[in-house]
């Protein structure tokens, strides 16, 4: 297949290629966006926060957003991260989190006691090697309160 510069990608209707080499390249690497950037050497927007500050998209700006937003996200996890204050002057304006639905009451003790411990890895130990696969780390203020969330799950230890 061969492709004209500036013709929609068949890969991912939103990109446009150069021909097969940049088809080879977003085959590769369409799963992560910030990665394609990074390897590919492509320019990537900054964005003015609230602060002022021109941003570009990064895990620490990412987890500089949640950590502004830990007095919301205390009180309801699912509260948007989105344009964090002026205060927090390295927070990335479009934020976002990802959420695991775990029911609270288990029907199967086994199960729960199963998904809890992933969970608890999730938030603690595997929380490691989180930027070197492009993710933002879970601030401190955020794990507290995952952890306190993760005690009201029953039918495990």
């Amino acid at each position: 297949m061969k492709l004209r510069r500036n013709e929609p990608c068949p890969i991912h209707r939103s990109l446009f290629c150069c021909g097969r080499e940049s088809m080879r390249k977003q085959r590769r690497f369409q799963p992560g966006v910030l990665r394609v950037e990074e390897e590919n050497h492509l320019p990537v927007a900054q964005v003015q926060n609230a602060a002022g500050k021109y941003v570009s998209p990064t895990a620490a700006g990412t987890s500089a957003a949640i950590d502004a937003f830990s007095g919301e996200l205390s009180k309801d996890v699912r509260a948007p991260i989105v344009n964090a204050p002026a205060s927090a002057p390295d927070a990335y304006p479009i934020s976002g989190l990802t959420f695991l639905l775990v029911p609270k009451q288990a029907k199967d003790a086994n199960k729960a006691r199963e998904v809890k411990g992933f969970v608890q890895y999730i938030i603690t130990g595997g929380q490691d090697p989180a930027e070197q696969l492009h993710y933002a780390k879970i601030p401190a203020s955020l794990q507290q309160i995952d952890e306190q969330l993760l005690q009201q799950v029953q039918g495990g230890s």
